[in-house]
């Protein structure tokens, strides 16, 4: 395998030991430079009497199963596993008989409800949410009812915040994430959940951990907290570790990662802070957490030619201001980037869409172009079909159960008006979308006929186009890709939102967004279509964000190759030196004086000979 420079700098430095972590673009070849790096790492002596053992961490099953075969097609003795199944075979010899794993919340769920009585409840709405149309009156706080096994759903919620945290016991602030959107969360905390909940929560956690009560199982998530809890020192079986997709980290293996002595283990963490797309279920970047030091790039992408990295690198320069190194197109790729109206689908292999929505919708736009065309299609029927009953009841003015969607509205009036100024709140907004686009009767015919589709391609393994959501599309790619117009309300805002006629600017809503539109747009091989964009903004944020501040490529790759040669001889130099001559290298390296920290290797190198 032929290395670029800045993956010969990461073996190098995965070679003599020293910690450090790796900020891979996408597309950037990460897996397999760390095949190379545990390669290199595993002909080190280990300094515990024993073979040099690697550890190669992944949250994701599918990524630790291809890692493995990789390793063990070169011969390499590093062991990959997931983060869930280190921990599980270490806690197996006391929890064994409790490991339930894949039914454990099905069964604490059913547990809970049956032992355990909760009232119905009634849960203050933000003050904000509710309009006073008469100013002269006072705000009055108003209230939702909330069902006993709702109040249940959110104890499991918040005992699985906890199993994500790093903190030692269930506190009011894993409830946090729990409360609804339309909640007011002082009431929600000190009031709902202090009088009513808390206490059954800690109980049930209690329960879980202790080794003598089988009713509660363990399950995945409980099973790596007990692990962190026990204080786990990687260093005992392991040299060195590597941690893929470390921007996904949740804040327990984090702690687990920051309480390791790097005086006795290698620590490798590698992760694009870019494709940080599931911050809203607890996830931390670990790359920018992590309590290592040096930091390496893969810049350069194998996967899309200089357009797609032009255009990568505009979406990011734009929104980050600390985005440095900008993402290096393969020059063997002559990757396109297109605007269009109304893409003729068959052409494509896959349709990338911000929501589930999103997807219903381009999946109904393909069939009716093309009948014949084989879909595979990841949509959440169930979701759109509860929607379409709840919005049936809100029209009747039926009573919702308290955990639909639309639990906040006393009618359409209020659902409409909340969508028109909410159209980023997908659970609400999009399928809504769909209701006034085609109406009731249609949409459940056309739900029909996608049901029937996705049921009878259970077992095929090729299609002629994938349609997917952005969440779903990481760690896919394509050849040709079309991105969906859902995107644009998440994108683009009016300059002028009182003027329905005015211009749109691109200007994303939050820094999630502005990452799912680069996990989007990198999927992409050879080209991406953005298909009824709001407006032709590729060429201009290209170059208006690119020309119009000093981001020269060649100078920036440039002075970062000088700091890892710097890194590199620092690093091996205090390999070898006394601790006196590691005091005054340190002091060189702190200038930066690359020409005397060099002589310095030199000196040493004919030492050893």
């Amino acid at each position: 395998m032929n290395l670029t420079q800045e993956q010969e700098n990461i073996v190098s430095f995965a070679q003599i030991g020293s910690s450090f972590k790796v900020f891979a673009y996408a597309g950037s070849g990460k897996t397999s430079t760390m095949i190379q790096a545990c390669k290199q790492a595993t002909k080190r002596e280990s300094n515990y009497n024993r073979y040099t053992q690697g550890l190669f961490l992944a949250f994701n099953n599918t990524i630790a199963k291809d890692a493995a075969k990789k390793l063990k097609k070169n011969s390499i003795k590093t062991t990959a596993k997931t983060w869930h199944s280190l921990a599980i075979s270490n806690i197996r010899p006391l929890y064994g008989h409790k490991m339930e794993l894949k039914k454990a919340d099905q069964i604490l769920r059913q547990y809970l409800y049956k032992s355990f009585f909760i009232s119905d409840q009634r849960i203050a709405v933000k003050e904000k949410i509710i309009k006073i149309r008469d100013q002269s009156k006072a705000p009055i706080t108003q209230f939702r009812n909330v069902s006993s096994r709702v109040c249940k759903g959110y104890i499991i919620k918040a005992i699985n915040c906890y199993f994500s945290s790093a903190d030692d016991e269930l506190t009011l602030d894993h409830f946090i994430p729990v409360c609804p959107t339309w909640a007011d969360l002082e009431f929600f905390l000190h009031t709902f959940v202090t009088n009513n909940i808390l206490s059954i929560s800690k109980k049930l956690v209690e329960n879980i951990f202790n080794t003598e009560m089988n009713q509660f199982p363990v399950s995945f998530s409980s099973a790596l907290k007990i692990y962190q809890l026990s204080k786990p020192k990687l260093h005992i079986d392991y040299d060195f570790v590597i941690v893929d997709e470390a921007q996904d980290t949740d804040l327990v293996a984090l702690d687990i990662l920051n309480n390791q002595d790097l005086s006795k283990l290698q620590l490798i963490v590698v992760g694009d802070s870019f494709q940080q797309i599931y911050s809203w279920r607890g996830a931390l970047d670990a790359l920018n957490n992590v309590k290592v030091a040096d930091t390496f790039y893969l810049s350069k992408s194998f996967r899309f030619g200089k357009d797609i990295a032009k255009l990568s690198t505009a979406i990011l320069k734009y929104s980050f201001p600390d985005f440095q190194l900008p993402i290096t197109g393969n020059p063997k790729k002559n990757s396109k980037i297109y605007e269009a109206q109304d893409c003729a689908y068959s052409n494509y292999d896959a349709i990338i869409t911000r929501t589930n929505a999103g997807a219903f919708d381009a999946f109904m736009k393909a069939i009716e172009q093309n009948p014949q065309l084989s879909i595979n299609v990841e949509i959440d029927i169930q979701q759109i079909q509860n929607y379409i009953l709840d919005f049936e009841k809100l029209e009747k003015g039926i009573k919702l159960s308290s955990d639909s969607a639309l639990i906040l509205f006393e009618n359409i009036e209020q659902l409409e008006e909340y969508v028109e100024e909410n159209p980023t709140d997908s659970d609400v907004s999009a399928p809504f979308r769909l209701i006034v686009k085609m109406g009731i009767k249609e949409l459940k015919e056309k739900i029909h006929i996608i049901a029937n589709a996705a049921n009878n391609s259970k077992n095929q393994t090729q299609f002629d186009l994938i349609i997917t959501t952005a969440h779903k599309s990481k760690g896919l790619e394509f050849d040709r890709i079309i991105l969906f117009e859902d995107f644009n309300p998440f994108l683009f805002q009016k300059m002028d939102p009182i003027e329905s006629s005015s211009p749109l600017i691109y200007s994303p809503v939050s820094a999630e967004e502005v990452r799912l539109f680069y996990v989007a747009v990198t999927r992409a091989i050879v080209s991406v279509t953005l298909e009824n964009f709001s407006l032709k903004f590729v060429e201009s944020l290209v170059r208006k964000t690119l020309n119009s501040v000093n981001f020269s490529i060649e100078n920036t790759q440039k002075k970062l190759s000088m700091q890892n040669d710097i890194k590199l001889c620092h690093a091996i130099l205090l390999k070898y030196l006394s601790e006196s001559n590691a005091v005054h290298l340190q002091r060189l390296f702190e200038k930066n004086n690359i020409v005397e920290i060099l002589d310095e290797y030199i000196n040493l190198c004919h030492q050893k000979k």
